[in-house]
């Protein structure tokens, strides 16, 4: 559903005009932002639905890069040239150590995450100094965007985008003072339970186990016994 089919369906649910503007339907639409943003934040569903790659390719002697606003958290940095290796994250204070001057030319085995610079934009230094053209995967956690747009869609699953209507009516009603918040209240937890059934019923997760797989962890082999 689009950002103003939501507005049109909790407007039409709360027997309120679908004029194209009016006091509820800006309520309506912060309100669709505002559950979408408080589901989004909820832990694990980061990992499961805002979670994005993008790469990037570094320049000879440049250390430190920025990263589009759509960036809000580095997971990892890959290299995905030659060495083909996850980059070890470190802070300031050990590059301050390994290599005050920034002397240090190569292929980078580490990150040091800078935060946020002036511009809003996530900063990374790399590290030894690239001293080529090397390609980076990156993965991240997508900022989340409220919606403006009509024609936008919830980044949540489309069968659960009625959720936010739920949520949006369920405000409204509540501000009011009309008991009918009470029906929406349910109906929204349910779709709320079953999102979260969704995400967390993946398609590669069981119980079982693999065959030659130890209990003890990858680098153990599965018949070995400790006394």
């Amino acid at each position: 559903m689009t950002f103003l089919e939501l507005q049109n369906d909790a407007l039409r649910a709360l027997n309120a005009s679908t004029a194209t503007t009016s006091e509820a339907r800006t309520r309506v639409k912060a309100a669709l932002n505002h559950h979408q943003r408080e589901i989004l934040t909820r832990p694990g569903y980061a990992r499961l639905l805002r979670d994005r790659q993008l790469s990037f390719t570094s320049t000879a002697d440049v250390h430190t890069y920025s990263f589009p606003s759509s960036v809000a958290r580095l997971i990892h940095i890959t290299d995905t040239t030659s060495h083909q290796m996850k980059l070890v994250r470190r802070d300031l204070a050990w590059l301050r150590a390994a290599d005050p001057g920034l002397e240090t030319l190569g292929g980078p085995e580490c990150y040091i995450d800078l935060g946020r610079a002036s511009t809003g934009l996530l900063q990374v230094q790399l590290w030894p100094t690239p001293q080529d053209a090397y390609t980076y995967l990156i993965d991240y956690t997508a900022q989340i965007a409220d919606m403006e747009d009509d024609a936008e869609e919830p980044i949540l699953p489309l069968d659960f985008h009625r959720v936010l209507s739920y949520g949006a009516q369920e405000d409204e009603w509540l501000r009011a003072d009309d008991t009918r918040a009470d029906a929406v209240h349910v109906r929204r937890l349910e779709l709320e339970r079953n999102l979260n059934r969704w995400l967390w019923d993946l398609a590669d997760s069981t119980t079982e186990r693999p065959a030659g797989w130890s209990q003890l962890g990858g680098w153990v082999e599965a018949d070995v016994r400790f006394r």
